[in-house]
């Protein structure tokens, strides 16, 4: 057995699928400081009970990990473009929002799920409740991302 360590600059994309439309977002992996905030905002506390909030943790694994799209247009028929808060690098939550509203919003659910936060990059999106994986969504090596560092 081979056990691979990735440095936290290696970038991955998820391809989806949708009709004659391929679309990529290329993704960073996150440091463990980040995924600790994200399942620290994601706990939430009521009445002596602890809860965890599934789409919180899905809205800011979008936020804060993806970092390019391609396929995307906005309603002019233009290449749609994220828009990122200049402190963070991280994507405002407008963006997410907008993206979560497309078409292919459970996709992208389904491949923020996949973000382990505790562990690794995800090789492969499952569907959560069936265990089978969601049709028309690959995760490959971004390898656009290896050329630019």
């Amino acid at each position: 057995m081979s056990i691979k360590v990735r440095p936290l600059s290696q970038r991955w994309k998820a391809v989806i699928q949708a009709g004659e439309d391929v679309l990529e977002f290329s993704f960073c992996q996150l440091n463990y400081a980040k995924k600790s905030q994200i399942s620290a905002e994601s706990i939430i506390h009521r009445n002596g009970d602890m809860t965890f909030d599934h789409t919180k943790t899905v809205f800011l694994n979008i936020k804060y990990g993806l970092k390019s799209v391609k396929g995307l247009e906005d309603e002019d028929g233009k290449p749609y473009e994220l828009k990122f808060e200049s402190e963070d690098d991280c994507l405002e939550d407008e963006c997410v929002e907008e993206l979560l509203a497309t078409e292919i919003g459970s996709e992208l659910t389904f491949v923020s799920s996949s973000m382990d936060t505790c562990a690794r990059l995800p090789d492969h999106v499952l569907h959560p409740m069936t265990n089978q994986p969601i049709p028309g969504v690959k995760i490959l090596p971004d390898v656009d991302s290896k050329k630019k560092s």
